[in-house]
């Protein structure tokens, strides 16, 4: 088979959707090298960080793999995959068997389609939520239900919002949740490393983390508010993530 995988959003560093699709292609990557026999055909479009996307292929195996990235910014992308008249994927892929779309880019393909959702957030809560990302998101999910074969959940709660916000049907999603990558599996507590982190950002004694980027929608000032609640435990709050918009309340 030859599968069809939008990896675009990996230019966007550090962020979730960006690590999950990552560590995605480079598990299907090292299984299809070692002992696949499917063809993985990865997509991308950026053009001021078009060096990521290189940089990564360069990091998988060559077995198996067809790279189809392409020197394109959003301003391009968007209106070509997501508004009419939408191009057909297999334009820049070639013939596939299946496509896996992004988080963002929502082409037309004659194959059957996968997309993989992770939350609803910004439609439950749109004031915490930038204007045109919104809608972005809220065009690309209607494409997503009117031509998508089948759509991941991340997890039973983004499985039952998809029913109950948007009307998806019920026995077009399958949950499937996130795993944690290979290097959180080995230990790092305690490694000449991890006392190193400690000791460069002061980070003495037990403490709370927080990983995200710092904008409205992960609600810093809850996690604040509640770390305040506990204060008298003996542990500090460690906020880590860079910044993303609105109010810094870090």
């Amino acid at each position: 088979m030859r599968i069809g995988i939008d990896i675009s959003q990996i230019v966007h560093e550090g962020t979730g959707v960006a690590t999950y699709t990552k560590e995605l292609v480079k598990g299907l990557a090292y299984q299809q090298a070692n002992k696949g026999s499917n063809e993985l055909v990865l997509f991308g479009a950026s053009l001021r960080r078009f060096g990521i996307l290189k940089g990564f292929m360069a990091t998988l195996p060559k077995k198996n793999i067809r790279s189809r990235i392409y020197p394109m910014p959003p301003s391009v992308a968007l209106p070509l995959f997501n508004t009419l008249p939408r191009l057909p994927i297999e334009w820049f892929t070639g013939n596939l068997d299946v496509y896996q779309s992004s988080d963002w880019l929502e082409p037309k393909a004659s194959c059957p389609k996968v997309t993989v959702v992770h939350d609803l957030a910004m439609l439950k809560f749109p004031e915490v939520a930038h204007p045109s990302i919104l809608a972005t998101h809220k065009n690309k999910l209607r494409l997503v239900k009117e031509e998508s074969s089948l759509v991941i959940a991340v997890s039973k709660a983004t499985k039952q919002d998809l029913i109950e916000l948007l009307g998806f049907k019920e026995n077009k999603i399958i949950v499937i949740y996130e795993a944690p990558s290979e290097e959180y599996k080995t230990g790092i507590r305690n490694t000449p490393a991890s006392k190193r982190v400690l000791e460069k950002y002061g980070i003495e004694g037990p403490y709370l983390l927080a990983v995200g980027t710092r904008e409205p929608r992960k609600n810093l000032p809850r996690i604040i508010e509640g770390f305040r609640r506990l204060s008298n435990r003996g542990l500090r709050l460690v906020i880590v993530g860079k910044y993303g918009w609105g109010p810094d309340v870090v």
